[in-house]
């Protein structure tokens, strides 16, 4: 066998995808830890949350202290997380905080899979089949390095931040055709908590969208369903307080979801008050950067994270209002990025058949990653080296000739020339190693 056909039959993306997500599982495994070790870890809500894991594996479901440590509360007064119960086993291995914060990077870091998958299979043939597929691959980065998404995983443990690769994979599966596997992916987002049946309910919308009206319908009324009783019945039984202080946040909505729901319908003058102001724009706009405003080419997708942008800016909590820092914004970041790529995939057919298409998917990957990853400060960067080149070779040209301006054009010439022979010659150095000298 040649070493070119044995390099052919390497699975780059599978080696690459798994590189990938082990990096950022660890990574942020160890980082998250670390915070926890060095005293940076609340009480609310890691504190909490180990202790109703603990709990309820010890046959005290959804138990806790409340905040002020005088008597103990059910949980589910504050959020609706059955998924606790399938977390609970996890204690019996290691009874300890860091198990969930492992869990939670993991579980996290999984989410880059089936972003890869829907990307892969969206866009078409070569930039998803070929032999190392930029254009999925770097929606896969993007997903990993999303700054909402790696904010949720660093702040505590929550089960609301396991959703968004569970949202991911049913929503690969509606993709797919694979009906048990969405139900059971759907399901367990919304065991994550509550609100998570809204976003469930818009896929339903989704796949109205597409014509498929007995799964939307089915999934429109299960997820309508479950978040009627997680609202209006079982948070409300377990709110020993008699308010909660959650649905106090949209208090001048209405006094209950229902009365919320009618604010919104009838008085949409209240609501575009309380949405359209600079701060919410901010978000928006710092919610749509990172993918380059690609999610906006695909709306029937991008219209799946509007319930978790609305609760967030509709809250009169400062807090929700921040992309970074907090959990809130975890749950919209899936399908920005996946609506990104259905948006990539729209532009790529556009230029299919112009002779420049051969440069859509570099350009679109290296377009994406630059506004992702951008130039931190902690890396090398060749603009910072021409700057500390014109700050030390100015003063030995300037003795050249009297003239300013002749000096100025052959420290230019000198510089530009340099840099091009000096780019040139490190190309050349690392091509050489994978093409034939002739190719180069």
């Amino acid at each position: 066998m040649s070493s070119r056909s044995y390099r052919n039959r390497i699975p780059w993306p599978t080696i690459t995808m798994w590189i990938l997500v082990s990096a950022y599982a660890i990574f942020f495994s160890a980082a998250s830890i670390q915070k926890h070790l060095a005293f940076q870890s609340t009480d609310f809500d890691l504190g909490n949350l180990s202790q109703v894991v603990w709990n309820t594996l010890h046959g005290r479901p959804f138990l806790l202290t409340n905040p002020e440590g005088t008597q103990p509360e059910m949980s589910l007064g504050i959020h609706v997380w059955p998924i606790l119960l399938l977390i609970a086993p996890l204690y019996l291995v290691w009874s300890d905080p860091r198990v969930l914060l492992i869990l939670q990077s993991v579980v996290i870091a999984l989410g880059a899979w089936p972003v890869y998958w829907l990307a892969r299979d969206v866009l078409p043939d070569p930039f998803a089949r070929s032999r190392i597929p930029i254009l999925p691959l770097a929606f896969a980065v993007v997903y990993l390095c999303f700054p909402a998404l790696q904010s949720a995983n660093m702040f505590d443990f929550h089960p609301l931040a396991l959703a968004p690769t569970l949202l991911l994979l049913a929503f690969y599966a509606l993709e797919r055709g694979r009906w048990a596997f969405y139900a059971l992916w759907a399901i367990l987002a919304m065991a994550c908590q509550e609100d998570v049946a809204l976003m469930v309910g818009m896929m339903g919308l989704y796949l109205i969208l597409r014509r498929q009206w007995r799964a939307g319908l089915v999934t429109i009324v299960v997820s309508a369903a479950w978040f009627a009783v997680a609202v209006g019945v079982i948070l409300p039984y377990f709110d020993t307080a008699g308010a909660s202080p959650l649905a106090s946040r949209y208090q001048y909505l209405g006094d209950n979801p229902l009365e919320m729901a009618l604010t919104i319908v009838t008085r949409p003058g209240v609501v575009l008050g309380a949405l359209l102001t600079p701060q919410n724009l901010a978000y928006l706009r710092d919610l749509l950067v990172p993918v380059g405003f690609l999610s906006l080419l695909a709306p029937q997708v991008l219209m799946i994270s509007l319930p978790p942008v609305l609760t967030n800016l509709l809250s009169t909590k400062d807090l929700m209002h921040f992309l970074e820092g907090f959990h809130y914004s975890v749950n919209a970041v899936p399908f920005v990025v996946v609506s990104a790529a259905y948006g990539a995939a729209w532009l790529v057919r556009r230029f299919a058949r112009h002779q420049l298409r051969r440069w859509v998917a570099p350009v679109l990957a290296a377009f994406v990653l630059d506004i992702m990853l951008g130039d931190p400060h902690y890396l090398p960067h060749p603009v910072r080296w021409l700057g500390k080149a014109i700050e030390r070779l100015e003063p030995p040209f300037r003795r050249i000739h009297p003239n300013l301006t002749i000096c100025g054009g052959m420290y230019a010439v000198v510089l530009i020339l340099g840099t091009w022979l000096l780019t040139f010659m490190v190309l050349a150095a690392i091509l050489s190693s994978f093409l034939h000298p002739i190719t180069i």
